[in-house]
């Protein structure tokens, strides 16, 4: 987290020496919204685990990446300023390492972000794994953890119910009329 004149730039922690990205999992306050020092900021999840993070500095939060995205990290994904205002540029140090592209691609918050937002899951990295491993796909479950979270118990019942629904449907005889 670097401190600037204009605020805070929050960027992606690396928690790990092999951490290279993190899954953005969920933001805990909105744009425009007050934060005080301390409090829980976003959600992450890197390859070994899930961690809430705090706001290092109390002001206004910009976020500059929606939430669902995989973003590497030391990459600027929110702004915590002392004043609301509608503009919000990056830090001069940040804008100096980052390529135009990726500074474009930071501050566009258009329709399909919006979007993509509505489509994150949030599952645990254990879930996550068995998932893929079981060929299940997440979007549409409801889990049973945290906030909604989709842990490794959900995909063990789902996983019962379709071992279940299988073994019907092997015992039905085709019916001819």
């Amino acid at each position: 987290m670097a401190e600037v004149s204009e605020g805070y730039t929050v960027v992606m922690p690396k928690l790990g020496l092999i951490m290279t990205e993190a899954l953005l999992v969920e933001w805990r306050r909105k744009d425009g919204e007050w934060i005080e020092k301390g409090e829980v900021l976003f959600t992450l999840e890197s390859d070994k685990s899930t961690l809430e993070i705090e706001a290092p500095a109390s002001g206004y939060v910009h976020t500059l990446v929606p939430e669902g995205e995989v973003v590497p990290v030391q990459t600027p994904i929110a702004i915590i300023q002392p004043k609301l205002t509608d503009q919000v540029s990056l830090p001069l140090s940040v804008k100096e390492n980052t390529t135009e592209r990726e500074i474009e691609r930071l501050q566009i918050r258009d329709k399909i972000a919006n979007e993509e937002r509505g489509t994150a899951v949030s599952a645990s990295p254990r879930a996550r794994i068995i998932a893929r491993q079981l060929g299940i796909s997440l979007l549409g479950i409801k889990g049973s953890g945290p906030r909604g979270m989709v842990v490794a118990a959900d995909l063990a019942h789902i996983n019962r119910l379709r071992n279940r629904f299988m073994r019907l449907l092997s015992n039905l005889k085709p019916v001819w009329l």
